[in-house]
């Protein structure tokens, strides 16, 4: 067997162990062997509760985010998205291993919850915000579902059976892929008990619905007198106008997240250009700023960054593009993310930002600048 050969196999073979070692390495370690120019850290929701529509959103509390940023604060030090954009055109004038945080949606969180916090400690940040649910103009499909799961956990055994519900559902198309989410991820964030075996038949099925078919989520909502509307209008969920242009005028930057929040990896060109766009132009509408930042829902990573080079250089309204992978080393004007909403290992006295930085910097994608 040739040594390359041998040494492919133990390398892999090893992998395991290695990553248990190399998540060990403390931060300021890691910032000496693999420096990188920010570290962005991303949000959805920071909330003491879970509403209905935000079933399927694992997040920190107040306390826990707090603690996140006075721990960037002191160890890391933060960046703008100002001094990124320069440091990314080439005008290097910041230190390395800073810290941006980020939140996408636009969640009505950001606004009671995240920004008194961050305005307290100075800690800049970017909402990047999906421009269809802005006012609560309309619903995320998985929040429909949500509300769907919520009034379905009221309801006992027989009175679900008679509701016959299944036999609809289980009839839709079945796309292969079409969930950027696993039923598994989602699943595990639902707080909802029942000990009904005709409940989790339907849950399995509802976790597994992507925005292709909100017909049918649609088709439920009925069934269930769930009105979506009214819900937003009461509820209001996410972030309104006056809102957004209150976090500018706070000195924060707002980028766009999409229009519906589409998963964007299998649009053809012209429908990902239209899509980042229209979301642009929305955001520059209710901010008046000169150019947007865009966050690709979900993920990007099967998106030809030539193509959004081409975009962006036609089209000065388009900033930076924001992706979710961690520390790996993308394209100068796509910046990754390492997603900071899981609770483990945190508490109102300990962040886990440590933590997810060594899990991260452990890959060896990570390790390019």
């Amino acid at each position: 067997m040739r040594p390359r050969i041998i040494a492919n196999q133990i390398w892999q073979r090893t992998q395991p162990y290695r990553r248990a070692i190399l998540e060990r390495i403390p931060v300021v370690a890691w910032e000496r062997l693999a420096p990188k120019d920010v570290l962005c850290f991303n949000y959805h929701l920071v909330s003491d509760t879970i509403r209905p529509h935000s079933h399927f959103l694992v997040g920190k509390s107040p306390a826990m985010f707090e603690r996140d940023v006075l721990w960037a604060k002191k160890h890391l030090g933060f960046m703008d998205y100002h001094q990124l954009y320069r440091l990314r055109t080439g005008f290097k004038s910041t230190p390395e291993n800073r810290a941006l945080v980020t939140f996408d949606d636009g969640f009505a969180e950001c606004y009671t919850t995240a920004r008194p916090i961050l305005l307290r400690e100075g800690a800049p940040a970017i909402f990047f915000v999906t421009t269809d649910w802005i006012d609560n103009g309309s619903m995320f499909y998985e929040g429909k579902i949500a509300l769907c799961l919520s009034e379905l956990a009221k309801l006992g055994h027989e009175t679900l059976k008679e509701l016959n519900l299944l036999p609809t559902l289980k009839a839709r198309p079945v796309r292969d892929g079409a969930n950027p989410l696993t039923a598994t991820v989602r699943r595990s964030a639902l707080q909802l008990e029942h000990s009904s075996s005709e409940f989790w038949s339907l849950v399995s099925v509802l976790v597994s619905l992507s925005d292709q078919d909100e017909p049918i989520i649609d088709w439920l909502c009925d069934e269930l007198q769930i009105d979506t509307q009214s819900y937003l209008q009461s509820a209001r969920p996410f972030l309104t106008s006056s809102q957004i242009r209150q976090l500018h005028s706070d000195g924060f930057t707002i980028g766009a997240h999409g229009r519906a929040h589409r998963n964007m990896n299998g649009m053809t060109p012209r429908e990902l250009e239209a899509e980042i766009l229209t979301a642009a132009t929305s955001i520059r509408e209710v901010t008046g700023q000169a150019s947007v930042p865009f966050a690709f829902p979900y993920y990007g990573a099967e998106i030809d960054r030539r193509l959004l080079v081409d975009i962006s250089s036609r089209n000065p309204r388009v900033g930076l593009f924001f992706d979710t992978g961690g520390l790996r080393t993308d394209h100068p004007n796509v910046i990754n993310r390492i997603g900071a909403d899981s609770p483990e290992g945190a508490s109102a006295h300990k962040s886990n930002l440590p933590s997810m930085l060594r899990r991260n910097w452990s890959f060896r994608t990570s390790w390019n600048r």
